[in-house]
């Protein structure tokens, strides 16, 4: 579910771009690999690095780890990341139309993704050791009981949401930037 969650809406590009050569395609596949990059940079290196996460909607401290928190680090993590991929996009595809499109698309989509993760990804909590948490299963072992959100809108559905939101902002962006 997870590679599908980051990683479909960019082969779908990828096939698609390969039976057509249409660099629409080719924005869409890769504002959905650079969504999915930053998401994960912003995700590993602020988890590390940091400090306290705070809730993107309204700025509370969050547990470090949940979904909807973000910290100044994850989020240059994340500027950097688009902008690593984007820049070795170029490389290969010699389009700055599509790379500049790619990055843009590829920032809406991480904060689409705290944004969800925030206001309707579902919450769960552990009642042995009372810390909230995204798993069904705590770390202790327990299982564990929805808290808040969308019961079935787990972070894999938001991950497949926000790169998909990548990607389409990619797409709409090429259409609309000049050549």
């Amino acid at each position: 579910r997870q590679v599908l969650a980051n990683g479909g809406v960019f082969a779908v590009g990828a096939v698609c771009f390969a039976v057509t050569a249409d660099a629409l395609w080719t924005a869409l596949a890769l504002g959905a690999l650079v969504g999915a990059f930053a998401d994960t940079a912003a995700t590993e290196i602020g988890t590390l690095f940091g400090g306290t996460p705070r809730s993107i909607v309204d700025g509370r401290p969050v547990a470090t780890g949940m979904s909807g928190g973000v910290t100044a680090t994850g989020s240059i993590a994340a500027v950097a990341a688009a902008g690593l991929l984007a820049l070795c996009a170029t490389a290969l595809i010699t389009d700055l139309r599509v790379a500049s499109a790619a990055f843009v698309g590829g920032l809406i989509g991480v904060a689409t993704d705290s944004v969800l993760g925030a206001v309707v990804q579902v919450r769960r909590w552990c009642p042995a050791c009372a810390q909230p948490t995204e798993r069904r299963r705590h770390a202790c072992g327990t299982l564990t009981r929805v808290a808040g959100g969308l019961p079935w809108l787990d972070n894999d559905a938001v991950n497949a949401a926000s790169t998909l939101t990548s990607a389409l902002v990619a797409a709409a962006l090429v259409l609309w930037l000049p050549r």
